[in-house]
């Protein structure tokens, strides 16, 4: 794999991690269930297979597939792809737009909901709740706001599942209709829910809490982990966590809160004003706001999850005995090993004091190590021994990450964030160079 190096990022090979001294509520593993029949009481099971399967090694088929139809048009968020787990899924997508649009923020975007074993027992899937902001103008235009003027951003609103208010008085624009809603959803008294969280945010982090509630998070971007309880939890875009809220209050009506923090050079005219509504059955008042606060105890940060935290349920080391991690050449350029693991350093040298999410493109990583700062090389230690495994991790502003991954996916691959390879930069911007010369405007994006 070759890596492209730019001004504001330094790649290497090294070790690295001092993880915040939060504590840390565990809650119990379920044991394992030999029956395997998925249920409230047994949700450790799936089909012959259970939460201690490896999936590394074994892929679960259920010999079905799946080929749903459906309509995204008007929906935000769009339908949910529904399947077991070991289901053979097939996605077509027709695209009529006259231009292109499919993109993350101006694009398609819709949860699935893959039926699998959990490491909590749960009554009720609820609901998927994505977590965005929102801006009245489209991506490209607030691009070329930005290209032209050098500003950042201020992002008028925010949505949880596609919809919230907004204030309209003071506008002109007949497009401002100022009819937004809440989004609501409903509890049962003693049940308990599992509601994946999606962030689907153009930047920023959003801390997602529900008034006097705590909850179970289980799950990070689709792997199980030794869960743990909290009041409150920052989310990334692209993250997703999976938690457990079992309703224990009282019967009345209590705000969701999707809080933007200023983790990024990025603001929102609506920060604190993005919210749902959870309604009790049986509430006297259907209609009326909630009339809760959020709890003191939630923290006023953008705090990413620490590494520790995050633990998969399913243990895995990656280094042998006996066997070197780093090689003396620290700057690697290229790796061609096949089954072998890979470790990359990330540091951020931009001074902007802005977290970065990262993802590889076609993998999942573990992460080793991550904090503010230079990394130290010989002094930054690495968690080798089941560390987190995600697909999208936060790069601390001004900070550094440590990536490890498995080469058993051959090709090229992005690091994206600034990063990508520079086999795919080179076919890229070749391309665009012999395309330009044709055309009769000047694009503002060469859309590598």
């Amino acid at each position: 794999m070759k890596v492209f190096l730019p001004t504001v990022f330094y790649l290497c090979m090294a070790a690295g991690l001092s993880v915040p001294s939060e504590k840390i509520q565990r809650e119990e593993i379920l044991p394992l269930n030999t029956t395997c029949e998925n249920s409230a009481t047994s949700r450790s099971c799936c089909g012959e297979q259970s939460i201690d399967t490896d999936h590394y090694d074994v892929i679960p088929d259920t010999g079905v597939t799946m080929e749903p139809i459906l309509d995204f048009d008007g929906t935000e968020p769009g339908p949910t792809i529904m399947a077991d787990c070991g289901d053979y899924v097939i996605v077509h997508v027709t695209n009529e737009l006259p231009d292109n649009g499919v993109q993350v923020i101006d694009g398609l975007s819709g949860p699935m909901n893959i039926n699998r074993s959990a490491t909590v027992d749960y009554d009720e899937h609820l609901v998927a709740l994505f977590l965005s902001d929102w801006s009245h103008e489209t991506a490209f235009e607030l691009w070329d706001c930005s290209e032209k003027f050098g500003a950042f951003l201020l992002i008028a609103n925010g949505l949880i599942n596609g919809t919230n208010t907004y204030d309209c008085t003071a506008s002109i624009d007949a497009a401002y209709l100022g009819t937004g809603k809440r989004f609501e959803m409903t509890f049962i008294s003693g049940k308990k829910y599992r509601i994946r969280l999606v962030g689907a945010q153009a930047d920023s982090f959003l801390r997602f809490a529900i008034d006097n509630h705590n909850f179970t998070v289980m799950a990070n971007d689709f792997v199980s982990i030794i869960p743990y309880f909290t009041d409150s939890i920052v989310v990334g875009g692209g993250q997703r966590y999976d938690i457990i809220v079992e309703a224990n209050q009282d019967v009345s009506n209590y705000w969701i809160r999707s809080i933007v923090k200023g983790c990024n050079v990025i603001f929102n005219a609506n920060a604190n004003n993005i919210r749902g509504v959870v309604r009790y059955e049986g509430v006297a008042d259907t209609t009326s706001h909630p009339q809760t606060a959020i709890s003191a105890n939630v923290p006023d940060s953008c705090r990413y999850v620490p590494l520790a935290f995050l633990p998969p349920h399913r243990s895995k080391t990656l280094i042998e005995d006996g066997k070197s991690v780093f090689s003396e050449a620290y700057n690697l350029k290229e790796a061609t090993a096949v089954n072998e693991w890979v470790y990359v350093v990330i540091q951020d040298l931009s001074a902007l004091n802005a977290n970065h999410l990262m993802d590889v493109h076609g993998r999942d990583y573990y992460v080793l190590a991550q904090g503010a700062g230079l990394l130290l090389l010989g002094i930054t230690k690495l968690n080798l021994v089941n560390p987190p495994r995600r697909d999208m991790a936060t790069l601390p502003g001004n900070g550094f990450m440590v990536m490890a991954f498995y080469t058993d996916n051959l090709g090229e691959s992005e690091i994206e964030s600034i990063i990508v390879t520079s086999g795919v930069l080179d076919k890229s911007c070749t391309a665009w160079n012999s395309y330009t010369p044709n055309e009769r405007y000047v694009h503002d994006d060469s859309e590598i």
